[in-house]
């Protein structure tokens, strides 16, 4: 499908309501069971990275149709044309569920993070998104972008964080969260942003991860970390999500919650 053909497409499509934190991207359904995604905030990474799921483990995930590219003066328009997975966001369908029904969920999402840890030694051995930075993921984009070099290893990783918030903390306390982690562990392949929003659900089977935009390799704790900030969140808080978490996700509490303190402090310092 090319370019031209794409935005005919959009033209006459349906566009969708977004989650939270997606500004530069929209999705509009073009029919056939199809979507786009599209805007300055769509990366070709997120193309590659689903089809790489695809390629290399049995993870439901979208089919990718087409993937196009529109350079403009000062920025590019990314279009992802894709399969409308079938069924309902996790996050939305949470309040409903028994604990019969979240540990169903949560065997099956085990069983994908199985797969995915199959993949940990395809890397370089470095932390990085597929097909880019990670100055390209909205994610980061949350907080700040990497300014200089790019981190390579988790310890690089947690210190650019921590130098961003090195302003409003003592160095005592620096020590004591750089303290928190175990640097000689090797990064891991992930989704990246494993949260309930990513998850799609129908007749109590997970038909689908979606929004792979942020995949690649990541530190040892991260998958946890993503999964507990959001039980943070009112929609996850008092909800089944804290049944599936711990069922699905190998703990790093203290990782966990050390990051998301340091997070926190590079938000309002960095």
């Amino acid at each position: 499908m090319l370019l031209e053909e794409i935005k005919a497409r959009i033209a006459s499509g349906k566009e969708l309501p977004m989650k939270q934190f997606s500004a530069g991207r929209n999705v509009c359904d073009i029919g056939d069971g199809k979507i786009v995604k599209y805007g300055f905030s769509v990366r070709v990474g997120e193309g590659l990275a689903t089809r790489f799921i695809s390629e290399n483990t049995s993870i439901p995930v979208p089919e990718i149709f087409a993937i196009a590219t529109e350079e403009l003066k000062n920025d590019r328009i990314t279009c992802i044309v894709e399969e409308k997975i079938h069924g309902t966001r996790l996050l939305e369908i949470l309040p409903t569920l028994d604990s019969q029904s979240a540990s169903d969920i949560a065997e099956q999402l085990s069983g994908f993070l199985v797969q995915l840890s199959s993949l940990d030694h395809r890397g370089s051995g470095h932390v990085g998104v597929i097909g880019g930075s990670f100055n390209e993921t909205g994610f980061f984009g949350s907080w700040t972008h990497f300014d200089h070099r790019m981190p390579t290893t988790t310890k690089e990783f947690v210190e650019y964080f921590i130098d961003r918030a090195r302003r409003g903390v003592s160095p005592d306390k620096i020590a004591k969260w750089m303290s928190t982690f175990d640097f000689c562990r090797p990064p891991i392949f992930s989704h990246g942003d494993l949260v309930p929003e990513n998850i799609m659900v129908y007749d109590g089977r997970v038909t689908g991860i979606i929004d792979w935009e942020c995949a690649g390799w990541y530190p040892y704790f991260w998958n946890h970390c993503m999964g507990w900030l959001a039980l943070r969140r009112p929609s996850c808080k008092d909800s089944a999500w804290k049944e599936i978490l711990p069922q699905t996700i190998q703990p790093y509490e203290a990782e966990s919650s050390c990051f998301s303190e340091i997070l926190f402090y590079a938000d309002i310092f960095g």
